[in-house]
């Protein structure tokens, strides 16, 4: 990680005017996100598991090694893997709502303790809360998908809420292949698991 903060800072004294290593960093990351898209096509459809795979892995690499983010990418699974685990063990509306009521406690827990070091350090600097926030919707957005797919009156839902219920709660590998989805996952946007 040192040796790439070094090559930022390298970048943006020669060439980029002095901007912030850690912003050098989102931008190569972005820029990296092309290469991995164009990988990522060519994995065939046939191969899900793969796909899923492949996602998580460009996201760890990208945003953990790339951004120097690995706490970040800690957090977010530590989360999903939470999530995940309410997901499939609650029933009824408690499900939603436990997920949601998670994953912005964790959320605010990182927002406060992202303050009380920028105040200690005395610098603001990127980290991990926005792709934190990307993530709070997805699996926010999932757990209803679920909730309407599974307890509620199909007749009751909106187009767009049948179109997008879920029936049952996803594998492992598309589920961490969803929140870990590398052109995503750190800037957004959210989108739904059925579009």
């Amino acid at each position: 990680m040192q040796s790439l903060n070094q090559a930022y800072e390298w970048l943006s004294a020669h060439f980029l005017g002095g901007v912030p290593a850690d912003n050098v960093a989102l931008i190569v990351g972005v820029l990296l996100s092309y290469v991995l898209a164009h990988a990522f096509q060519r994995i065939p459809c046939s191969m899900p598991a793969a796909k899923h795979l492949f996602s998580v892995v460009a996201s760890a690499i990208s945003y953990g090694i790339v951004q120097d983010h690995v706490d970040g990418v800690v957090h977010l699974a530590a989360g999903s893997v939470v999530a995940y685990i309410l997901m499939r063990t609650l029933r009824g509306r408690a499900m939603p709502r436990a997920v949601f009521a998670m994953a912005m406690l964790h959320l605010s827990y990182s927002h406060i303790w992202r303050q009380v070091s920028e105040i200690q350090n005395g610098r603001v600097q990127q980290d991990y809360t926005g792709a934190q926030m990307v993530f709070v919707m997805k699996i926010t957005s999932l757990a209803n998908c679920i909730y309407d797919g599974q307890r509620r009156d199909q007749a009751a839902l909106t187009s767009y809420q049948r179109r997008n219920a879920v029936a049952a709660v996803p594998g492992l590998p598309e589920y961490l292949g969803y929140v870990f989805f590398f052109p995503s996952f750190a800037i957004g946007p959210s989108f739904e698991l059925a579009t």
